[in-house]
């Protein structure tokens, strides 16, 4: 039977009654254009779709497959220097993919995937594809970055990111690689046991083990009094807000406020430890620690140099816990205080001294 097509109005043969398209690309066009209706009419431009001003269609994102489709030999590059300053995804696009982005990446195999299908020749910024001044245009660590206003801005972008890194000596890297919280504690406790005791006897034997393990114990610990010799003795300024707990603890326990610090004397180094607040008749410490002059585990990354002190964040909580160990080896208990737990809650911080003292 003949019938003519409801979307181009010609003239076709039809071999059912029922339809109405002369082929599936009208059928395939008319779907399209009802779509483009119906976000029209039910969205708000902006927040729901944008226009592709190409081609005038209503779109969430122009990027991904509807560029494959809509403009299979075009780039995004290319749109935006056609319309400087026009947005390539809606307000509700934005959102939803800024939340979710990167999620499933966390994950060892998704992150495999992703990298061999962009290695070599199949990475979209590859040589063969792309001229110079295209790959400098998409690259942060070039002056020539299309979303950078002058060189300073490269320059500053190097100076924090170059030297950052992912250190496996970090819970969250192994978080990050995929592993539960629980797995993560497992790796992280194996990556930290690279020198032990157990180790060098199992390799060296019992008493070969036992000399080799005390002798590099005492060289780490030498190198490390040197570096803070050299650079300061790792102690931070007086703080006001150690000295308000001292002040309330011993005004409860009605004792005298401590004149000095108490120091200790590492045997093996011949160095001496200072302490905040000691309590020799009860054999307990407690150490005062600002969250910047001792680099908060809370606020700050294992890489981050601390330039007051010329030392990074590991090197500063290495000093921290060899002096935390050789007050423990005298039969001291140690409690550390941050000044972010005073600065949250100053009376339960208090509370929490005393309760240590006492218990």
């Amino acid at each position: 039977m003949k019938k003519t097509c409801q979307n181009c109005n010609i003239e076709f043969h039809a071999n059912h009654n029922r339809t109405v398209y002369c082929s599936s690309e009208c059928k395939a066009e008319i779907r399209f254009k009802r779509k483009q209706e119906m976000i029209i009419s039910n969205g708000i431009e902006g927040i729901d779709y944008i226009i592709d001003q190409w081609n005038g269609y209503a779109t969430p994102r122009i990027y991904g497959q509807w560029m494959s489709s809509m403009h299979p030999d075009k780039t995004t590059d290319d749109y935006l220097k056609d319309f400087p300053g026009a947005p390539l995804c809606c307000e509700k696009d934005h959102i939803a993919t800024s939340k979710n982005s990167g999620k499933h990446m966390k994950k060892p195999k998704y992150r495999k995937m992703a990298s061999d299908q962009i290695k070599g020749i199949n990475n979209p910024n590859h040589k063969s594809k792309t001229t110079k001044e295209q790959r400098q245009a998409r690259s942060p660590f070039s002056e020539n970055f299309i979303n950078y206003e002058s060189p300073e801005d490269a320059r500053q972008f190097q100076l924090e990111h170059c030297t950052k890194g992912r250190y496996n000596t970090k819970l969250s890297y192994w978080i990050e690689e995929g592993y539960s919280p629980e797995e993560a504690a497992e790796m992280l406790k194996e990556r930290q046991a690279t020198f032990t005791l157990n180790k060098c006897i199992a390799k060296y034997g019992e008493e070969k083990g036992h000399r080799v393990f005390k002798e590099r114990q005492k060289r780490w610990k030498a190198s490390l009094q040197q570096n803070f010799i050299e650079h300061g003795d790792g102690r931070s300024p007086s703080s006001q807000f150690a000295n308000s707990i001292i002040q309330a603890i011993c005004s409860r326990l009605q004792i005298q406020v401590p004149t000095k610090e108490k120091y200790i004397r590492d045997g093996s180094t011949g160095m001496a430890y200072s302490y905040d607040f000691t309590l020799k008749q009860k054999r307990k410490i407690i150490e005062f620690n600002g969250d910047y002059w001792h680099c908060n585990p809370a606020i700050y990354e294992a890489e981050y140099f601390n330039k007051s002190k010329k030392k990074t964040a590991q090197e500063i909580w290495d000093y921290d816990q060899v002096k935390i160990e050789l007050a423990e080896q005298k039969g001291y208990q140690v409690l550390t205080i941050w000044e972010s737990d005073w600065n949250a809650d100053p009376s339960r911080t208090i509370e929490k001294c005393i309760k240590f003292i006492s218990g």
